[in-house]
């Protein structure tokens, strides 16, 4: 029998907390899935969290349990003021109140963690996963491992193959700077209020580098983006026909030339190595 882990009733009806639809709130009740998160972080006596939506503290109390640093990022004042109520006296425990995408996160852990190794633990809303899954890929926060709550669709984009509907964006970035894997699917019960789709429990180990070698990370993560911003154009129209795209058609021309990549191909065709042999031609012809 799944054991449920109790919410502070008494805490949230003091700071005047309820769940909010338009921040995406679901409260985590599944010991089982907090349990397995860890497991999967697989944290060092010397290594840190990073806790992204954090609501009441399920995670939070087992983190904390562990006896490591943990910093929690909570955008909800009254989640924050329960947070606070619960764990403020824990010398292992800071939280910052603040919008994780309005973030610098990398900055956020220097200050916290100095050099420490850290793992981040994450419940993200629905509405919100990919822009902060692409600020955490993409921006390079040095973290070792990630346990992330997401929707289910995601986790399968995230594992997808290129030509499949799933492909896109998203999938390079993660697969650029990690191994990912979905450990479990977890049913809306585990939740209070049960979201209406199921989530997935994500892993991922972060690479020493890159997985593919490139000449410039920013410039990859942005031909991947504009070849994906329209999925039923050609990489040749996409590259040309962003709003604001920096490169004519004589750059575009010639770096599809040069990387031996068909402009007439779409995004989701591609893989990685190629977006980066295209990434370092275009990179030539600045």
């Amino acid at each position: 029998m799944t054991q449920r882990l109790e919410i502070p009733r008494a805490a949230a009806r003091f700071a005047g907390f309820h769940t909010k639809k338009g921040l995406g709130q679901h409260l985590l009740r599944d010991a089982s899935v907090v349990q397995e998160a860890i497991a999967g972080l697989a944290p060092g006596p010397q290594d840190a969290i990073l806790e992204i939506g954090p609501g009441l503290g399920a995670m939070t109390e087992a983190l904390l349990g562990l006896g490591l640093p943990v910093l929690a990022v909570e955008v909800d004042a009254k989640a924050c003021a329960v947070l606070k109520e619960r764990f403020g006296s824990r010398a292992n425990f800071e939280l910052v109140q603040a919008d994780v995408l309005e973030c610098e996160l990398s900055g956020l852990a220097q200050r916290s963690f100095g050099g420490r190794a850290f793992h981040v633990a994450a419940n993200l809303p629905y509405y919100i996963t990919t822009p902060i899954l692409a600020q955490v890929l993409e921006g390079g926060l040095a973290f070792t491992r990630m346990a992330c709550l997401c929707q289910w669709e995601v986790g399968e984009r995230l594992q997808a193959r290129p030509g499949t509907k799933d492909y896109s964006a998203l999938t390079l970035m993660a697969q650029a700077r990690a191994d990912v894997r979905v450990l479990r699917r977890v049913l809306p019960g585990a939740f209070t209020p049960p979201p209406k789709v199921d989530s997935a429990l994500v892993l991922f180990e972060r690479l020493p580098g890159l997985r593919v070698p490139v000449r410039d990370a920013g410039l990859l993560f942005k031909v991947i983006r504009t070849g994906f911003g329209k999925r039923r154009k050609t990489l040749r129209n996409c590259l040309l026909m962003a709003p604001g795209s920096p490169w004519g058609q004589e750059q575009v021309d010639g770096a599809l030339r040069c990387s031996g990549i068909d402009g007439g191909r779409r995004a989701e065709t591609l893989r990685l190595d190629e977006f980066a042999k295209l990434s370092d031609a275009m990179a030539a012809g600045d």
